[in-house]
């Protein structure tokens, strides 16, 4: 029944994942306002730094890309649209959990680490400092925390109401994003941002 729907493929002995669920994942995408609405920002970040312009959704007590454009070097951080991520780890992951009420962003950060690093402690008041370091200046960073070599800076997206609706990310590899790009970097980033914002009213 699943192959004549199309949401499974016979291929010899085995299935796989069929054409309809393609379709309907591009339906999903495109009824999400925000990726519509960042995806101009996403190019224009991509033009200014030449590295990978993610944005990420928090779904439960996980993050996903939900969109991306690509670095055109050859070396380059890959996450795969939809794929979940840890929450309580890499910038995109602090920036969706420091503007969540207090108790609220904890809850999920602690679920997240159960789900995603069960063997690795979590210190919570070491973990809520740093999420009111983010609040307080409007951006995150992170170096190796969820793959290592991969570094990244993320800022929020807010919705008309003021909530945040997703984080917007520069993601490269740690060898590319110095120090010195780092700190020429995190303005463009909160930039694109606040643009995305602004015409999410």
């Amino acid at each position: 029944a699943l192959c004549e729907h199309g949401l499974l493929m016979k291929d010899g002995p085995r299935f796989r994942l069929g054409m309809t669920l393609l379709r309907l994942g591009m339906r999903v995408a495109e009824g999400i306002d925000v990726r519509q609405q960042a995806l101009k920002y996403l190019k224009w970040l991509n033009e200014q730094t030449g590295e990978n312009a993610e944005l990420h959704m928090r779904h439960e007590d996980a993050r996903m890309v939900i969109e991306t454009v690509s670095t055109p070097h050859e070396l380059r951080a890959y996450a795969e649209v939809g794929t979940p991520l840890p929450l309580h780890l890499g910038a995109a992951g602090k920036v969706l959990l420091a503007w969540l009420p207090p108790e609220e962003r904890l809850s999920l950060a602690r679920a997240s680490a159960t789900h995603f690093s069960p063997a690795q402690s979590f210190d919570v008041g070491a973990y809520s400092d740093e999420l009111e370091r983010v609040r307080a200046t409007g951006w995150a960073s992170s170096a190796g925390e969820r793959s290592p070599g991969v570094s990244s800076i993320a800022a929020p997206i807010f919705d008309a109401s003021g909530h945040i609706a997703g984080a917007l990310a520069l993601v490269a590899p740690a060898a590319r994003l110095t120090d010195e790009l780092r700190t020429r970097f995190i303005p463009i980033v909160c930039e694109t941002a606040r643009r995305t914002s602004y015409d999410r009213g």
